[in-house]
């Protein structure tokens, strides 16, 4: 199931990116402001052998996009139970309407286990989709569902979910 999930998130990423091949080159957007997420949720929300572990987000998105589209963040999460994950990943906005944001991302970054999940090995590479509504501040309100993996690199890939609310403040420097 676990592997399903990280495949259909994969090509929901690949899929929105390449239907915009068109666009291959595009320079850096100016105007879009630098946008700090901060979010909560729970952890291993599907699998059934694990509880559930409260669980923080905290991301920096860069404003500007390059190719396709895609612009950078760097992302942290951590769980009550001590486990924490750190990446840089990238991900693509695509607007529906003015307000109404489907968000694919993909970072890879370092994963401690801590009291928590042995997710197979410190490299894993977080997956998400994200549905989302921007207000005229440009601040964003979001639902995220997340897929942690170490994509068998290691011989044990258990994987973790977490679902979250986010809430994306704009910032300026």
């Amino acid at each position: 199931m676990r592997k399903l999930l990280t495949i259909l998130m994969m090509m929901g990423l690949f899929t929105a990116t390449s239907s915009h091949a068109q666009e291959w080159y595009q320079p850096r957007e100016t105007g879009k402001p630098d946008l700090v997420k901060l979010g909560v949720g729970y952890m291993h929300i599907i699998d059934k052998d694990e509880d559930e572990e409260l669980a923080g987000v905290a991301e920096y998105h860069w404003g500007h996009s390059y190719a396709l589209g895609i612009s950078p963040f760097v992302a942290g999460q951590v769980a009550v139970d001590g486990s924490a994950w750190a990446g840089l990943g990238i991900k693509r906005d695509f607007f529906f309407g003015d307000n109404f944001i489907f968000t694919p991302s993909v970072a890879p970054g370092l994963y401690r286990q801590g009291g928590g999940m042995d997710l197979g090995g410190a490299f894993e590479i977080r997956t998400g989709l994200e549905l989302g509504y921007q207000f005229p501040t440009k601040g964003r309100a979001s639902l995220e569902l997340t897929h942690l993996s170490n994509a068998g690199l290691y011989d044990d890939n258990p994987g973790a979910e977490t679902l979250t609310v986010n809430y994306y403040f704009p910032v300026s420097f």
